[in-house]
């Protein structure tokens, strides 16, 4: 066994057909798919289970109890049987023509990863075909700008679905994924990742289909969405912290940046919440745990360009009062929106 696909799936019946089909279509032999199921309630499951009859390569789970997209995605890699694995969102779709080049440069490379790039795919309308090239280059982790593609903002994409990887290799290094984790778990994978690879590999060639949708997981409500970023993100914060005596000089740099990247989700998230007393008291804990306040990197800033009234912003106020202004335009923005 060559590749095994790996797809959590919850709720996304509407998507399962054309993303198994992308699969399907890029015209390799030798591989799996498989699907594990979180309890959907849409019909999901039974959808796969109909599909796996007339398609032995699908494999089909289900979760005894929802367990989240993590769990699903451990269960996946554990049941995998292929050299390589591709971890793919159910509501997302391969680009033609992939596999086969990434599986060559892999091979050839003995490579820890084969990474390409992402199309991003709004929901109700037709794919946009972007072949690229099968140019490649070896990019290190210390060289955070080379090591991750860049989304139109700049700001780096912590996305595990850019491409494969070695299964052999994840599981020597005991890289999964933090079940603890309802978001942001992508960013620990690829740090855990980047801080063990050797041998990774970005390849100029547009693989991927991201799908962006309204009804997604991160389009839940709002309150609730940021309350579990906030929480999510300092737990992610430990995972770095607990890395800290591991980390080289060369890989200092890019160590920092994933820390400041972290410390500044973990304020934007408080800064769109609407309790007062639940962002006072997160406010407190990350100044008790001495995250907050933290010195402003440009480098890091990928989102946002830095004019001449944020320089000015940052240098008459504090960084609390610079906090608690921005809370208050942004809960006004959003409750607009």
């Amino acid at each position: 066994m060559i590749i095994s696909f790996c797809i959590p799936v919850y709720n996304v019946k509407k998507y399962l057909n054309a993303c198994i089909e992308s699969i399907y279509t890029q015209n390799i032999t030798q591989f799996e798919i498989i699907c594990v199921d979180d309890c959907s309630t849409d019909g999901s499951y039974e959808l796969l289970k109909d599909l796996s009859v007339k398609n032995p390569e699908l494999v089909v789970k289900r979760n005894e109890t929802n367990m989240g997209i993590s769990c699903s995605r451990n269960l996946a890699l554990k049941m995998s049987r292929g050299k390589y694995v591709w971890f793919v969102d159910a509501d997302d779709m391969l680009v033609p023509d992939t596999v086969k080049t990434y599986l060559s440069i892999a091979e050839k490379e003995s490579a820890d990863a084969v990474l390409g790039k992402v199309i991003g795919l709004h929901d109700g309308s037709s794919p946009e075909y972007k072949k690229g090239t099968d140019e490649y280059h070896r990019v290190s982790f210390s060289n955070m700008d080379d090591f991750y593609p860049k989304r139109s903002s700049g700001y780096p994409c912590f996305g595990i679905w850019l491409g494969i990887f070695n299964k052999s290799f994840l599981l020597e290094n005991n890289i999964r994924y933090r079940e603890n984790l309802s978001v942001y778990e992508d960013y620990t994978f690829y740090f855990e990742f980047g801080m063990a690879s050797k041998r990774v590999f970005r390849v100029d060639h547009y693989g991927y289909y991201y799908r962006i949708r309204e009804n997604s997981a991160t389009h839940m409500d709002r309150n609730v969405l940021m309350r579990r970023g906030f929480e999510c993100s300092k737990q992610v914060l430990a995972i770095y912290e607990d890395y800290r005596d591991r980390c080289t000089p060369e890989l200092q740099e890019t160590y920092d940046l994933h820390v400041f990247i972290m410390k500044r989700l973990s304020i934007r998230c408080l800064s769109r919440i609407d309790d007062n007393n639940y962002v006072k008291e997160g406010l407190q804990y990350l100044k008790k745990e001495g995250l907050y306040p933290f010195e402003y990197d440009d480098r890091a800033d990928f989102s946002e360009k830095l004019n001449w009234k944020v320089k000015m912003f940052r240098k008459l106020l504090t960084k609390e009062q610079s906090f608690w202004i921005a809370r208050a335009v942004n809960l006004i923005l959003l409750r607009k929106s």
